[in-house]
């Protein structure tokens, strides 16, 4: 699961099928990318990264990142602290 794209979609207030209106796609591709089995298209995840205010090719990796677990992410997000 991409928990980092998830928790800044949950951030603003955006459901899934909001973020498909806006990317112009459809809810189930948005789904699949933010759940890990599909990876966005090049231009889909620049405008996804820019929409997250993403500066930085870091910061981008850690928007699309793939965890196994939710554990493997709380333990990155207290690593950060």
């Amino acid at each position: 699961m991409r928990l980092n794209l998830r928790r800044q979609r949950c951030i603003r207030g955006f459901s899934c099928k909001d973020m498909a209106r806006l990317f112009n796609i459809s809810t189930s591709y948005y789904y699949k990318i933010e759940s890990g089995s599909r990876n966005a298209k090049y231009d889909l995840a620049v405008d996804l990264a820019e929409f997250f205010s993403c500066n930085t090719l870091q910061e981008m990796d850690k928007l699309f990142y793939v965890y196994d677990n939710y554990e493997q992410f709380q333990e990155q997000l207290m690593a950060e602290d």
